[in-house]
């Protein structure tokens, strides 16, 4: 697997590199090697977006590799929002004077709205896409709570299974939190305001990490928001995840 996401489907200037491009991504791996790769925005299939971002990647898929195995992770939507929403802050693409409440629903909504923030998590419609162009069969739905971090080793052999490896090979602990480094408040006022990534990620790593969050309100609303659309996924995988359920959220991620 690549180390970062190739962006190959989704992105206009990559697409447009090319089949040779994309498979060139892939160019250590050995012969009868089962590979593959990680782009969460493929699964954003629904509308244009920042940075490039074209609906319609499950028909580019489809067009170029109709056999390929798709593995999908689904996180609570009301945290994937959250989360994405300080994914943007930590890039330097929104101010962290903002209010989060403002962005996802006040009249600041514009550069979140570009990225996909509410939108990508709206899943029983972007899984529709898939289905109407794969059979079911090739595509694996993972709920992040229960099967990623509830059952790891149990989850794990599922995945080889899917795409055909050994599932009895030996794993790695599944327990090590993996991810780049939270940026303090000051941390992300100095990267949008001042200083380039690199040196602020430098004099920043002493200070605690910090992660802007809706307000009580903002947060329900949120859950409103999905619930409708979790209902339709639910249906269609044949499982609940109740910890997605504004009855039973906890504080959010």
């Amino acid at each position: 697997m690549p180390a970062s996401e190739v962006h190959f489907f989704d992105k206009v200037h990559h697409f447009s590199k090319k089949r040779g491009w994309y498979e060139s991504h892939f160019q250590p791996a050995a012969a009868g090697q089962t590979i593959g790769e990680k782009t969460p925005d493929y699964l954003w299939t629904t509308s244009d977006g920042a940075e490039g971002h074209r609906a319609g990647a499950h028909k580019r898929i489809q067009d170029l590799y109709p056999e390929m195995k798709l593995i999908v992770v689904l996180r609570n939507p009301v945290n994937r929002a959250v989360s994405a929403l300080n994914h943007l802050m930590r890039t330097g693409r929104i101010s962290p004077l903002r209010q989060v409440d403002e962005l996802l629903f006040g009249d600041a909504q514009a550069i979140p709205s570009a990225h996909g923030v509410l939108a990508k998590g709206f899943y029983f419609r972007q899984l529709q896409s898939y289905l109407d162009c794969f059979d079911r069969e090739q595509l694996l739905v993972l709920l992040f709570e229960d099967d990623v971090l509830g059952a790891p080793e149990q989850t794990l052999q599922r995945l080889y299974e899917f795409v055909g490896v050994d599932p009895d090979v030996e794993m790695d602990e599944p327990d090590q939190e993996r991810g780049g480094h939270r940026l303090s408040l000051l941390g992300l006022l100095l990267q949008y305001y001042v200083l380039p990534k690199d040196l602020v990620q430098l004099v920043d790593r002493p200070l605690p990490a910090t992660k802007r969050h809706p307000s009580p309100d903002g947060v329900l609303r949120l859950y409103d928001l999905y619930a409708e659309e979790n209902e339709k996924l639910f249906d269609l995988l044949g499982r609940r995840a109740s910890s997605w359920l504004r009855t039973t959220h906890r504080a959010v991620e």
